[in-house]
């Protein structure tokens, strides 16, 4: 049933050929240019002189300005039509496209193929004449593999997701598990990779007849007339789910055709480059490739090769236990490798042609032989580990074990942290510090309590209202009483909460009706809590509950709070953070240096910020709430198994309710920004750069997460004391440059995000105009990382290989393990 409904689901979403992320220059079924990381592997497997390099750069200047021209001619052509069928059929929404449409699609990518290919050759062309007839030979296996990845993003992904044992690159693997290739082994993979381009090739021409069979099939069965409800009932009807499996296994049998023959060229290249190499490579090689296309023939193996190397090396074995393993590990690579190549070869027939019931799980005929496999793998790992553990013994192995978890163990506890956002925040904290922040408490039943004020947030109320220490004392005292008043209630609450979540006689629809009821009185408690500690503060300190200030502090507390439970099914809205302004500028830990009139300034324009921060923050958290409420209502129609039309309208209502969230997100980034934008006009020039970089990290922190930023590299490279003249001026040129041009790419990010938030959506879930702010934004992503890629391969051809040692991150070359991707 799943694999019907995902057929006929793929005619219908033809068009829709943008996944949710878009990777760097364009869609995901393009190359993108030639990076320079690829170029710099490139000039070390050529053995490339500096002259060389340098050479090879301006070719690649030259290559970079005509793939632009072509990414802004037949990549953007077809690009705009994707997110014109992306905005005609939009999201949730199921309608056939027409056939001239999707051949019109069709034409423009190959197109763009074409446009890509042509741009590739003359590139290479370019170099050719610089190297030597060795080096030559080498660049046409290079020209291969970048013919090939054109088809692996699109092609070969697909056929593999049919048949896993397409999907392994023998190059690749070979490269990974042998130190060098033989003139033989060289020869063979020549061979596998002209014969790949070829199958890519007519795999490409397969998929584009099966498109067309695809429609004959609707054309047909007539679903593109049909009805929503009237297509969707031919999966209640055993006599049209058979007549469409019949049509669905005859539509896929090409597509698995050529995707057995992809496997069959894999597994041949891998015997013939096996009967090359040498013994102690042959398994290293085997298990690579086994892993990659028949994964479940080699589960557990990895682990035991972990354990015998651990164990082997332990400082407290006698020669006699050594001896004992190496002996035993001899049998066991032997025994493994026999086994995991058999049981390899079985998935290979099994997956030769399979119907789509039998890729749904039905059964075929090779079950039983694939299951005593599985049975003889396991009987291996199991016996190979009981007879390590033997011979080390308990005590070994305990210790054995212990240094296994202290490396892979992450222990996580639930721990409450307070901030100065006015909550206590719940952590998942690790020993690798990586912490996940909540502002909200998740009881038993998917009950949501608002989490309480932070202790924090009270020494910000004492420090804002200019209390002194005397008045902190006061306002502890308070927050106190406060916070046993909120742990009773959380105690009492949690109780009650877990009545409910083993109540097995409550029904799907009462369930979520009580859910909402407790979450709903928890918030309403947790804000009578929030009242009463303001309404305290103004009576012991002598404030006017009225003070501007106070007011400040109490609605910023009560957007926190409503705001925490946020969006429990994860759907996502606009671009942009929700950002409350007070919270980034007067509450945030990072405190702001400001001149005196910069403070009065911002502090005068905060005030009147939040006022009107409150209506628009009220709207976003309704909106998101009656999105939750919908789609709690979508999950009892389908449970309860509802009409289709019922469905339907409350599909639709949905979407109405996930735009609506969209726009009240947006009015709150417009607000803010505007604020923003009113602020830096105002304020004095010595505090702008302070203003606006506090603010653009805060509102948009992936532009600033970047793993690849060299500015450390480059620092500790222009302090190495053995530098040269030449070295020196290089590397001041190189500093300034890239300052310069990092962070002109991250001001254009930012800029596309500003943008983002005047966009209109006219009322859609998806719209062009978000799709190319997306696309835009990682094309700059793409040009950063270029960026430093860049620099460190100039890094490496000024320096030498002892003044690299002096700058942390840097390896000797581009395939060094800390610098792979």
């Amino acid at each position: 049933m799943h694999q019907l409904r995902n057929l006929i689901l793929f005619i219908g979403l033809l068009a829709i050929l943008l996944p949710s992320t878009v990777f760097a220059q364009a869609m995901p079924i393009f190359n993108d240019p030639l990076k320079i990381r690829e170029v710099e592997q490139y000039s070390e497997r050529l053995d490339l002189t500096t002259p060389q390099k340098e050479a090879l750069l301006l070719a690649h200047d030259a290559y970079i300005d005509s793939y632009a021209r072509v990414r802004n001619g037949e990549i953007q052509k077809f690009e705009d039509l994707v997110t014109t069928f992306i905005e005609q059929f939009g999201f949730m929404q199921f309608q056939i496209p027409e056939r001239d449409e999707i051949h019109q699609l069709i034409d423009k990518g190959k197109k763009a193929m074409k446009s890509i290919d042509r741009v590739d050759k003359t590139f290479f062309d370019s170099i050719t004449g610089m190297f030597t007839e060795k080096q030559q030979r080498e660049l046409i296996r290079i020209r291969n593999e970048r013919s090939l990845a054109a088809y692996r993003i699109l092609v070969l992904e697909m056929l593999s997701d049919m048949n896993n044992s397409a999907r392994p690159n023998m190059t690749e693997l070979v490269r990974f598990a042998l130190d060098e290739e033989s003139e033989e082994t060289k020869t063979a993979l020549e061979v596998y990779e002209q014969r790949m381009i070829r199958c890519a090739e007519e795999s490409l021409e397969v998929i584009i007849k099966v498109i067309d069979q695809a429609f004959d099939m609707v054309d047909e069965m007539g679903l593109r007339e049909m009805e929503r409800e009237e297509m969707f009932m031919i999966f209640m009807d055993e006599a049209q789910m058979e007549n469409l499996e019949a049509r669905g296994n005859t539509l896929i049998d090409p597509l698995q055709k050529q995707a057995f023959e992809m496997s069959e060229l894999n597994w041949k290249t891998w015997k013939s480059i096996d009967s090359q190499i040498a013994e102690e490579k042959k398994r290293p090689l085997a298990m690579a490739y086994f892993r990659k296309g028949f994964r479940k023939s080699t589960r557990g193996y990895t682990n035991i090769d972990n354990r015998f190397t651990k164990a082997i090396e332990m400082k407290q074995l006698n020669e006699g236990q050594k001896q004992e393993l190496l002996s035993i590990q001899k049998d066991y690579e032997t025994r493994s490798l026999s086994l995991a190549t058999k049981y390899s070869k079985l998935l290979v027939q099994a997956w030769e042609h399979r119907t789509i019931e039998q890729q749904s799980g039905g059964l075929s005929n090779f079950d039983d032989s694939i299951a005593q496999a599985e049975e003889s793998r396991q009987k291996i790992v199991e016996s190979t580990k009981s007879r390590i553990d033997g011979i080390l013994g308990s005590a070994l192995v305990s210790l054995l074990d212990g240094e296994k978890q202290n490396e892979e163990k992450v222990e996580k506890s639930l721990i409450k942290v307070t901030n100065s956002d006015g909550a206590v925040h719940f952590h998942e904290e690790s020993e690798s510090s990586q912490t996940v922040s909540r502002s909200q408490v998740n009881l038993a039943g998917d009950v949501y309590i608002p989490a309480p004020m932070a202790n924090t947030f009270a020494n910000n109320i004492a420090m804002k209202l200019g209390l002194g220490e005397e008045g902190e004392d006061i306002i502890s005292a308070l927050f106190s009483d406060y916070r046993e008043k909120y742990n009773a209630y959380y105690d009492a609450l949690t109780e009650e909460c877990e009545v409910f979540d083993k109540d097995t006689s409550i029904g799907i629809g009462a369930r979520l009706k009580k859910k909402q009821e407790l979450t709903d009185k928890a918030r309403e408690a947790v804000a009578a809590l929030d009242v009463a500690l303001f309404d305290d503060l103004a009576v012991v300190t002598g404030f006017d509950r009225d003070d501007s200030m106070v007011q400040m502090l109490e609605q910023f507390r009560m957007r926190k709070r409503i705001s925490g439970t946020g969006n429990r099914y994860g759907w996502g809205g606009t671009s942009g953070k929700v950002l409350d302004l007070v919270d980034v500028f007067v509450i945030d830990d990072a405190s702001l240096v400001l001149s005196e009139k910069g403070e009065a300034i911002l502090q005068s324009m905060i005030l009147e910020y939040h006022q009107q921060a409150d209506v628009l923050f009220k709207q976003f958290v309704q909106a998101e709430y009656d999105m939750n409420h919908l789609s709690d209502a979508m999950m009892l129609t389908n449970e309860m198994s509802k009409s289709q039309g019922n469905s339907m309208d409350i599909q639709q209502k949905w979407r109405d309710s996930f735009i609506a969230m969209q726009e009240a997100k947006q009015k709150i980034v417009r607000s803010n920004q505007g604020i923003v934008d009113k602020l830096l006009g105002e304020i004095p020039q010595d505090d702008y750069w302070t203003i606006r970089m506090h603010f653009v990290k805060v509102a948009y922190p992936e532009i600033f997460k970047d793993k690849g930023d060299v500015t450390t590299l480059l620092a500790a490279a222009n302090a190495i004391p053995s530098l040269n003249a030449f070295q020196q001026g290089e590397l001041s040129r190189m500093q300034e440059q890239y300052r310069d041009q990092y962070w002109n790419l991250c001001e254009s990010m930012i800029s596309i995000n500003e943008a983002a938030a005047l966009q209109e959506n006219d009322g859609k879930m998806i719209t062009k105009g978000a799709i190319k702010q997306q696309i835009d934004e990682e094309k700059l992503r793409f040009k950063r990382s270029e960026l430093n890629d860049r620099m460190r391969m100039r890094l490496r051809m000024i320096l030498n290989e002892d003044q690299i040692k002096h700058v942390p991150g840097l390896r000797p070359t581009v395939t060094a393990s800390a610098e792979k991707n």
